[in-house]
């Protein structure tokens, strides 16, 4: 028994010491584990943002580059520009709408519109060009928490304007070396601004005149 006595164990005092040093390497490593699983629930959050904000982009940009010269007949049966321009919206006919084998009896044409509505940017879509007051539009939410959106054509001297497409219909004017672009800026909570600019094809503006609009049939 005298062999151990000179042995000895930890005083209360020590094991306090170390439960206390363990306590806060817990709470560290607690409070690690936490930030991390905030900063990735973000980072997730961000690149959801990015990914929708890329599919909006690349749906636009393919609509408003195949814009073609195309009005069409409203619900009321008024004629309406093949590009129909507000500060927080853009509506217009475009070409690509793809029918493989032409299995729906439709066209290769679209009517969309972008319009900024309740903090959401829509894709809206009708199944027709010339519409009724039976043809709803369907309408898809490409992105949320969208604070601005603002579409503009530029040169303002160009023949997608309103006056200026009506002007060549009375003109017959030639439209030749037009560099037209359209613009759309958003602001994007998580994102901040957002700026794209589409070039589109001069080629569908060189003529405006009555005689090249498209036939009625391709609005059946």
């Amino acid at each position: 028994m005298k062999a151990y006595a000179h042995l000895r164990g930890f005083t209360l005092l020590e094991i306090l010491i170390c439960l206390f040093i363990l306590a806060i390497v817990g709470m560290a490593i607690t409070s690690g584990l936490h930030m991390a699983v905030k900063v990735d629930d973000a980072l997730e959050k961000k690149s959801k943002l990015l990914s929708e904000l890329q599919l909006a982009i690349i749906m636009m940009t393919n609509d408003m580059q195949q814009i073609i010269n195309r009005p069409i007949i409203d619900e009321l049966g008024q004629e309406s520009a093949p590009v129909l321009l507000s500060e927080n919206s853009i509506e217009l006919t475009h070409a690509g709408y793809i029918n493989p084998f032409a299995m729906d009896a439709r066209s290769t044409l679209q009517r969309v519109a972008y319009q900024f509505e309740d903090s959401h940017l829509l894709r809206i879509t009708w199944h027709a060009l010339d519409r009724t007051l039976l043809n709803r539009p369907d309408k898809q939410i490409l992105l949320n928490q969208v604070k601005s959106f603002h579409v503009a054509i530029f040169p303002a001297n160009n023949p997608l304007t309103n006056l200026f497409y009506f002007l060549s219909l009375h003109q017959n004017t030639q439209y030749v070396n037009m560099n037209i672009a359209i613009e759309v800026e958003m602001e994007i909570a998580g994102l901040g601004y957002v700026k794209r600019i589409i070039p589109l094809n001069n080629r569908i503006f060189r003529n405006f005149s009555k005689k090249n609009v498209m036939p009625e049939k391709v609005g059946m």
